[in-house]
């Protein structure tokens, strides 16, 4: 079966939206039964941080499961060998991607050329083609692209992207966003496993 898709439903959030009211900022978020189990994907320290900040303190990410990849050589390449499709990529630090429920990913990856040419170098990696790579090897969740990139309409038209988030964006607009595309996703599964039902009857 093809895998689902928020088309209806899908939104690029943007830091022109109204800024959230005092109440708005200190809503404590309906966190899942059970907890979830993400991906932050960014080479720069700052932006892992937002993204641990929106992924387990407002969501409740799980805390052993969950990892945000990028800061050290070793993860750099698996997110390059990942991205260009390079056999089935083995790492104690990935969790098991069928189970996990959310990625996250920066627009664009700057990486340490380590492996070819002087240590100066950098390469930029697409985090719609690492995004892709996941998708082939099982990740099955909401896909989230965060990018100060202003051409949001462009990412959002990426059949494997489920959402675009602008950078700049407030913390707590960021993580309802993300909730109320799980929350989607869900009412999708519900529908389809209905439908399915229904099939099978008619048949």
């Amino acid at each position: 079966p093809s895998r689902m898709r928020l088309s209806d439903t899908r939104i690029a959030v943007s830091p022109a939206m109204r800024r959230p009211s005092k109440a708005t900022s200190t809503t404590s978020f309906t966190r899942a039964k059970k907890p979830l189990v993400c991906i932050a994907v960014d080479t720069q320290p700052t932006s892992r941080k937002l993204l641990h900040l929106v992924l387990h303190d407002l969501l409740g990410a799980d805390d052993e499961l969950s990892v945000e990849l990028g800061g050290s050589e070793q993860e750099q390449s698996t997110l390059s060998d990942l991205a260009i499709g390079r056999g089935a990529v083995e790492t104690p630090t990935l969790p098991q991607l069928s189970e996990v429920d959310v990625v996250c990913c920066d627009a664009s990856l700057v990486l340490n050329q380590l492996r070819h040419g002087p240590r100066n170098m950098l390469k930029v990696l697409s985090g719609v083609d690492l995004i892709r790579g996941l998708r082939e090897r099982g990740f099955s969740g909401l896909a989230c692209i965060v990018t100060g990139d202003s051409d949001a309409k462009a990412l959002n038209n990426e059949p494997e992207i489920d959402m675009v988030i602008m950078k700049g964006t407030p913390v707590p607009e960021m993580a309802a966003a993300i909730q109320d595309g799980l929350a989607c996703r869900e009412a999708m599964k519900r529908a389809c496993t209905v439908a399915d039902a229904d099939t099978e009857i008619f048949l």
